[in-house]
């Protein structure tokens, strides 16, 4: 096991995110990060979920007002827009990550975007951590959730993480008790100068969910490993 091997999470997102208007979805425990490997520029990503921008109105000169009649006060009292507490309300924030296949149950510590521009990683390996930049289960686009694949004392959250296969379940619950179970479509591994970042955190229509840790070869100059394992995954029918 590598001395240095709680750093592997460092690099584990660097590059991957830009900057906030690049983020897919919008949107923080403290992290550390660094920038030795070099980072991809990320490609701008319409933001997802209740994020994306609305449509504008019309543009140009109001509409003359019709001649009051007696249904008008009803006309008026019908066009007027909804109330706020009517109106579609975002989905809650994710607060627990459960697998059943690798035992693992555990609470969410928010992740947001670093000085340089990489994500946040859990300073604890231990921990899990949700990219607030990201979707939100139910919601649209994405959720991204890190967490470490081991540190000098030994193997973190993520270790097995490899060890999941298509068709495997995952169940993420969110802050207001409700849970979304989502099934493994595909894992891959790629190099951290070949990472993804439209394809992971790119916009969406539908709801999907993404796991990241680190994998490959350690680098023993960068003092992390080469590359990123990454699960993606779609709620159940």
């Amino acid at each position: 096991m590598p001395l240095a091997a709680g750093l592997c999470g460092v690099l584990l997102l660097t590059g991957c995110v830009a900057a906030d208007d690049d983020v897919a979805g919008g949107g923080a425990a403290s992290s550390t990060t660094a920038s030795a490997d070099p980072e991809p520029s990320a490609p701008a990503a319409t933001p997802t979920g209740d994020s994306e921008p609305y449509p504008s109105g019309p543009s140009g000169q109001e509409s003359p007002s019709a001649p009051p009649t007696e249904e008008s006060d009803s006309t008026e009292s019908d066009s007027q827009p909804p109330d706020a507490a009517t109106a579609p309300q975002e989905p809650a924030a994710p607060s627990r990550l459960t697998v059943p296949r690798l035992d693992l149950d555990e609470g969410l510590i928010d992740l947001g975007i670093a000085s340089d521009g990489s994500m946040e990683v859990p300073e604890d390996a231990a921990e899990v951590g949700w990219f607030t930049g990201g979707g939100r289960p139910g919601g649209r686009g994405p959720t991204v959730l890190a967490g470490h694949v081991d540190d000098q004392d030994g193997p973190a959250v993520f270790f097995r993480l490899p060890e999941l296969q298509p068709g495997y379940e995952v169940q993420v619950e969110s802050a207001d008790g409700s849970r979304v179970t989502y099934v493994v479509d595909r894992a891959a591994e790629y190099s951290k100068g070949q990472f993804p970042t439209a394809e992971v955190f790119g916009a969406t229509m539908d709801d999907q969910l993404r796991l990241i840790t680190c994998t490959g070869p350690w680098d023993s100059l960068a003092q992390s490993y080469s590359g990123n394992h990454v699960v993606f995954l779609t709620p159940r029918a």
